[in-house]
This record gives C-alpha cells, sequence and structure tokens, in this order.
C-alpha cells in the first residue's frame, strides 16, 4: 500500500462509487493532481467521481490508474466487498533464507492459533457482537496475509530451482 493508502471501511463507504470519490479528493493535491497524472480534464474527472450524477461514469480502466497512480486500494476493496470477496495484497518478497522461510511458517500457526482462541473467548456467550466480528475479522485478514507471504516464497524457491534444473539440464 502507498504511504497515503486507506483501508476500505464498510461503516464509511457503501459503494465502488464512493470509495472512487473518497480516494480521489483523499490523494495529494486531490482531483487536478491525479488528473494531471491521468492526462485527464479536471472538471471532467470531478463530474466522473461525482456518485450523485450520472451523465459521467467512471471507466474500469480510469478506476485502475486511479488505483494505480494513489496506491490507494479501496476501490478494488470496495468492488471485492459489493461480490463477497476480498482484495488481498500480494507480498514483494526479496531472498528469504531457510530460517526466515521457517519463522513464517511458525509465524502463520501462531497466528491461526491466535486467531481460533480468540474466536472460542468471544463466541464463548453464544453471540458475536459488532466488536467481536472486527476483531475476527482483523485476525482473518493477518493470516490470509501470512499465507499469501509463506505462498509467494513457496513459488520463489520453486522458480529458483526450477532456473537452475534447466540451467544445468
Amino acid at each position: 500500500m502507498g504511504q497515503n493508502a486507506k483501508v476500505f471501511d464498510t461503516k464509511k463507504l457503501f459503494s465502488v462509487d464512493d470509495a472512487a470519490y473518497h480516494v480521489a479528493h483523499d490523494y495529494n493535491g486531490g482531483i487536478p493532481a491525479l488528473a494531471a497524472r491521468m492526462g485527464k480534464n479536471p472538471n471532467t474527472l470531478q463530474h466522473k467521481l461525482n456518485p450523485s450524477q450520472n451523465l459521467h461514469k467512471l471507466a474500469l480502466s480510469e478506476a485502475s490508474a486511479i488505483t494505480s497512480f494513489t496506491g490507494d486500494h479501496r476501490i478494488v476493496d470496495a468492488m471485492a466487498s459489493l461480490i463477497g470477496r476480498v482484495s488481498v495484497p500480494v507480498p514483494q518478497l526479496g531472498d528469504l533464507s531457510d530460517g526466515a522461510l521457517l519463522d513464517l511458517v511458525g509465524n502463520l500457526l501462531s497466528k491461526q492459533g491466535q486467531m481460533f482462541n480468540e474466536f472460542t473467548r468471544r463466541y464463548a456467550d453464544g453471540d458475536i457482537d459488532e466488536e467481536d466480528f472486527n476483531a475476527l475479522d482483523v485476525a482473518a485478514d493477518r493470516i490470509i496475509q501470512c499465507v499469501m507471504e509463506w505462498k509467494k516464497r513457496v513459488e520463489h524457491i520453486h522458480r529458483a530451482g526450477k532456473d537452475e534444473r534447466i540451467s544445468h539440464g
């Protein structure tokens, strides 16, 4: 995520249009600066980002460009949420040592155990209130991110081994 990127908050943003509006307005320099980076007319972009008008609409390529330029993934998160999906960042890993890989697996197992302990504690009364749900949701997202890190590292090892086999084969 970019330095100024915000996390999608389902309590504040209920639609993809709202997410796009807020991403653009929160961008450093606002719509004029974003429009300049995109090579767009600021007034046209402003109209496309206005959720209450129906004449101009933001194209998917423009939404992608806004996400790319801002480093803010709330548009993607809103789209995913709308269809019952989750947007997960894919980690950019350098070369991890074998020890770091084992630490990653241990971290994953630890986070999984913590999440299930938290669930047991919070569900002891037979109810999951808003605070409980939010805490469990964050815990689950952390596990998903950890799994994605592990998956990326395993892919890196596989590709490195495959390259090695090809060069010696």
